[in-house]
């Protein structure tokens, strides 16, 4: 959706996926509302594929982009990361760079083993975005929304379009 939506404001976007298995299939599912999507595939990128990434980065800066996506999975670290990318910064050129959690309604805070992980993601986030809210309550939300406060209460609310819309600003 906010890759539609910044076709929309004719602003250009490079993606980089990392999934731990079958990246390609949602690189098929973009490649229609992106210059370019290259795959990630197997291999946690916040240990062993940091190299991979930096390079796929790299390649990205050197292309006429206007804003550059890089998902992650799930259990990505995201210090390791954040860590590579400030020391990067020159090399990378990507201003500003915005980390946004997607925080899932029905999971959240239930992952035993990756709660810390969840947490921390959450944590260095300059933004969040809730997905599958439908069917919660009010009340539900309210608290949802309280618990992220109190992980990372400089982190901002967005959806694809205000996401797509803040880029537009941005660049």
């Amino acid at each position: 959706r906010c890759l539609k939506a910044l076709t929309e404001y004719h602003l250009v976007a490079d993606v980089i996926l990392n999934d731990r298995e079958n990246p390609e299939i949602d690189c098929e599912t973009l490649r229609d509302h992106a210059a370019s999507v290259s795959a990630l595939a197997g291999s946690c990128v916040c240990c062993e594929g940091l190299d991979e990434l930096a390079g796929l980065v790299i390649e990205a800066s050197k292309t006429r982009h206007d804003v550059l996506f890089v998902e992650l999975n799930g259990t990505a670290d995201p210090i390791p990361l954040l860590e590579s990318f400030t020391l990067l910064e020159s090399r990378f050129l990507m201003r500003p760079r915005w980390q946004v959690c997607v925080v899932d309604a029905r999971h959240f805070g239930n992952r035993s083993a990756f709660r810390g992980l969840e947490e921390l993601q959450l944590e260095t986030a300059s933004h969040f975005v809730i997905s599958h809210l439908e069917g919660s309550s009010e009340a539900l939300q309210k608290e949802l929304r309280a618990r992220i406060e109190a992980i990372n209460p400089r982190a901002s609310e967005t959806d694809a379009e205000a996401l797509a819309q803040q880029l537009l600003q941005a660049s």
